[in-house]
């Protein structure tokens, strides 16, 4: 009785909807392992504003590319991305390399 309770429970419409994410596994793994390169799990971030940094950085880039992440980041500190060409070469071959 006691376990159909539950069974019932976590096989309701409801929660077979909350399940039915629209969400990549794949995507959700590929983010953690990407965060976790920039801040790995050994090091303690929670004082700091740069564990919120890191995971904005990863997720830009996830979102948009190196190459338009980095751009805009250059842009809003004047700097701009042509002229910086070894740095935009680099990120074309990132890029090619995320697809």
């Amino acid at each position: 009785m006691q376990l159909q309770k539950k069974f019932d429970q976590y096989t309701s419409i409801d929660q077979m909807r909350y399940c039915n994410h629209l969400f990549d596994t794949q995507t959700k793994e590929s983010l953690s392992k990407s965060i976790a390169q920039l801040a790995p799990k050994s090091v303690c971030y929670s004082g700091t504003n740069s564990l919120n940094s890191q995971i904005a950085i990863v997720i830009g880039i996830l979102n948009l590319g190196y190459q338009t992440f980095f751009s805009k980041v250059l842009e809003t500190l004047g700097i701009s991305l042509p002229n910086c060409h070894h740095l935009s070469v680099y990120l074309q071959s990132q890029d090619k390399r995320k697809e």
